[in-house]
């Protein structure tokens, strides 16, 4: 387990309290350095424990928005969230949400068909790293401010454009339709919402559950059902109903 998993479980309350966060929005802004607008981007994180400072022992992500259009082409804005552990903030009170907050709102935009509100804090580095292979890109609105000589910039997700493999995607998309796949053994992948079959450990029976969130880096997924989740169900052990 990673330095930044085992600081997460410690403040795993406030993760479960934050993750319901709802996704922000800001749109006709820029960056310092670029006329003021919305702009695509490929979307990256990375993740860390601070080592030294006030903020010694804080877990941090950072997700960067990397242009890929214009004359602004390869330039960098980033978010910047501290894992501090606070209690939320209430939805419509004053002060600013928590790192965890503006977290959990931001994965919703980037990774809709994760499970946000019901991600354990143990899942959260493995969601990180399944945003890097997304191939994310996502029109993003950038908001400067500056406050007693210091300048900030925030970066909001605004929409997503495309996600799970770009150029390729449309390469397969011109192939013609009639044109026999190819049998590579891949098992299919179900999506969110899809009812499936499922034979859980020491049942005796199969049950219909319904698929609440899908890992592509881990090729499992969550099932939901009678009340019960089955959480890191490989696909190959799902059959996906009609």
């Amino acid at each position: 387990m990673s330095s930044f998993s085992e600081a997460m479980q410690k403040k795993s309350r406030a993760w479960n309290r934050a993750r319901k966060a709802k996704p922000r929005s800001g749109r006709g802004f820029g960056p310092p350095d670029v006329p003021d607008g919305e702009y695509s981007a490929v979307i990256t994180s990375s993740c860390e424990v601070i080592a030294r400072g006030t903020y010694k022992g804080v877990p941090v992500v950072r997700i960067m928005g990397t242009i890929n259009e214009g004359p602004h082409d390869g330039k960098e804005p980033s978010n910047a969230y501290f894992l501090e552990g606070k209690p939320p903030v209430a939805e419509g009170a004053d002060g600013m949400p928590t790192g965890e907050q503006r977290l959990a709102g931001d994965l919703k935009i980037l990774l809709p068909d994760l499970d946000v509100d019901g991600l354990d804090v143990t899942e959260l580095e493995t969601a990180l790293d399944e945003l890097n292979d997304s191939n994310i890109v996502a029109r993003i609105g950038i908001r400067n401010r500056a406050k007693e000589d210091k300048k900030y910039q925030d970066m909001y997700f605004n929409e997503l454009l495309s996600s799970g493999g770009g150029a390729d995607t449309e390469k397969e998309e011109e192939e013609p339709e009639d044109e026999p796949a190819a049998d590579d053994g891949e098992v299919e992948a179900p999506a969110v919402g899809d009812v499936v079959s499922y034979k859980p450990p020491k049942s005796r029976v199969a049950l219909e559950l319904e698929v609440k969130a899908v890992s592509q880096a881990k090729s499992t997924c969550t099932l939901n059902g009678d009340g019960q989740e089955y959480k890191n169900v490989a696909w190959d052990q799902v059959e996906i109903l009609e």
